[in-house]
């Protein structure tokens, strides 16, 4: 719904421009959208047929995690 996308938008633009600044712009787009792609890759790998739909949910978690390995980094 309405709800989950104008989350994940700004969960795009919170955790994604935090990494951003961290990684540098390319690296960590590359990696948000690539780990978004995988994990949906394996979401639809899991379920097979009853795998419904693809979410930028899981590119969110990714760029999150970018940015907790920062903390935690140091």
């Amino acid at each position: 719904g309405w709800a989950h996308l104008i989350g994940n938008m700004a969960g795009a633009m919170l955790f994604g421009s935090v990494a951003a600044r961290i990684y540098g712009w390319g690296v960590s787009w590359l990696l948000i959208v690539a780990a978004g792609a995988i994990g949906n890759a394996g979401t639809a790998w899991w379920y097979g047929d009853h795998h419904l739909s693809v979410g930028a949910s899981t590119a969110i978690f990714a760029a999150l995690g970018l940015c907790a390995t920062a903390v935690f980094r140091r």
